[in-house]
């Protein structure tokens, strides 16, 4: 742009095609920086999650445990010896991992079935003696839900909080 002839004496361009090129390479600069802009924006302010929710102890407290079910429940999959050597979905046995409040509806007990899933414990009561009666073990949760009439709000504390 500045080996652009100097402008014409009623104030045109003196060369119209080089102020062309010359504007839309402004454009396309202030284009490409907003994009780039963009990723760096996400990272320094944070994810999508709106700060007022974060404001709240219970509520990030309550997020951070989803996280560690999320991670555990990963960690049993890909490595199940090292999660049965760390105690997941067996707050009843000593331990020291965080699994963020998992119970394994094959191996624990009705009341910690119960606790853990904040159900009633007649629940968890019948979740164990179906589990007895069909041999000792479930292989999906679905299972359970086909074996037992547990209604709405059971099952859905039974997917958040229990593994099989």
């Amino acid at each position: 742009m500045a080996l652009t002839p100097p402008s014409h004496p009623d104030g045109s361009s003196g060369n119209q095609t080089i102020s062309t090129i010359g504007g839309m390479t402004v454009v396309a600069v202030v284009v490409v920086g907003c994009l780039q802009l963009k990723s760096l924006r996400r990272d320094v302010y944070g994810s999508s999650i709106a700060k007022s929710t974060l404001v709240q102890p219970a509520v990030a407290q309550a997020l951070a445990a989803r996280k560690r079910r999320v991670e555990a429940r990963q960690l049993r999959v890909s490595d199940p010896v090292l999660a049965r050597h760390l105690g997941i979905g067996r707050p009843d046995l000593r331990r020291d991992y965080d699994d963020g409040g998992l119970v394994d509806l094959n191996t624990a007990p009705a009341s910690v079935i119960a606790q853990v899933s904040d159900i009633e414990l007649s629940y968890a009561e019948a979740v164990v003696s179906a589990r007895d009666a069909r041999g000792g073990s479930y292989f999906d949760l679905a299972e359970v839900f086909v074996d037992l009439n547990l209604p709405p709000h059971v099952q859905e504390q039974l997917r958040e909080h229990a593994i099989v």
